[in-house]
């Protein structure tokens, strides 16, 4: 004969243990606070740990018992911007780049303004490439430069900004330097 295995008794239920009660904030969360933002702005432009928080109690009137908060915050949105993801990283360089653009603006700093754009233009890859593509011919795309360099000659030499003859870069760049001067 056989054996019954024999049964096993139910385990007894523990009584569930009650979670200690959280104590909630009645202060609203960072996560929306409006001064993330130019923290966010400040810190990639830079600014010195000291200042970021002067300014964000001063001038952005950031509670300081929230100070803490929003710098983790925005320190958390660099971080995620920096997980390389080519479209936000655009879009971060994008945002810099147009920053520095109205600050130098803002500051009449009209070189920096130009190669900030110029910068920015690059990186919207606005510029055509310069290098062949499939079908291109090297021979067309020469001749095409060459002539719109004669163009360019053309209408600045009238203008008297240089003895004639002049490379067309120098040409170009007394023209730009009298357009800013004016």
């Amino acid at each position: 004969m056989k054996k019954k295995p024999a049964r096993k008794k139910p385990a007894k239920k523990r009584p569930a243990k009650k979670k200690a009660a959280r104590k909630r904030s009645t202060r609203p969360s960072v996560r929306n606070h409006t001064a993330i933002e130019p923290a966010v702005l400040l810190i990639v432009s830079g600014c010195r740990r000291s200042d970021l928080v002067a300014g964000l109690v001063d001038k952005l009137g950031v509670d300081p018992r929230d100070v803490e908060a929003v710098l983790l915050e925005a320190r958390r949105r660099i971080t995620l911007a920096a997980d390389y993801d080519r479209d936000e990283e655009i879009g971060t360089a994008k945002k810099c780049l147009e920053d520095l653009y109205n600050r130098s603006i803002t500051a009449n700093d009209l070189k920096t303004a130009l190669a900030s754009r110029r910068e920015s233009n690059k990186l919207m890859d606005l510029y055509q490439s310069a290098t062949p593509g499939p079908g291109n011919d090297h021979q067309e795309d020469a001749q095409t430069v060459r002539d719109e360099l004669d163009q360019v000659r053309r209408h600045l030499e009238p203008l008297g900004l240089a003895p004639a003859g002049t490379a067309v870069a120098e040409l170009a760049r007394l023209a730009v330097a009298r357009l800013l001067t004016t």
